[in-house]
């Protein structure tokens, strides 16, 4: 009888551990989570800083830059702070302007 109740506290101690050790886990995937998110706020910051500086010496405005980059025009909203639509209007403008206005992302990417 002893041992079965050494079993019993013995597994209960091992069940408590893991119930620890997981709750550190949730929130080290939670931290990790924030991290990533900060660190991709970062970039994109960069990136639209260094477009936006790309941008001042030609005259392409950074829009162009990025879409040429291949980046879609989601991302460049994002990046750019701007509506997709915005983005797409820019890159019209910019296309139009050009005389090339017919594009491979003319009317895709949302």
């Amino acid at each position: 009888m002893t041992e079965s109740l050494e079993v019993f506290n013995a597994v209960d101690q091992v069940r408590r551990e893991l119930i620890r050790v997981n709750e550190r886990i949730s929130d080290v995937v939670a931290s990790v989570g924030k991290v990533d998110r900060n660190v991709e706020q970062v970039n994109r910051t960069q990136i639209a800083a260094l477009a936006v500086s790309v941008a001042r010496g030609s005259d392409l405005p950074p829009e162009v830059i990025l879409d040429r980059a291949e980046m879609p025009v989601s991302e460049i909203a994002k990046t750019l702070g701007k509506t997709p639509n915005a983005v797409r209007i820019a890159l019209h403008r910019a296309r139009k302007k050009s005389g090339q206005v017919s594009d491979r992302r003319a009317s895709s990417d949302g």
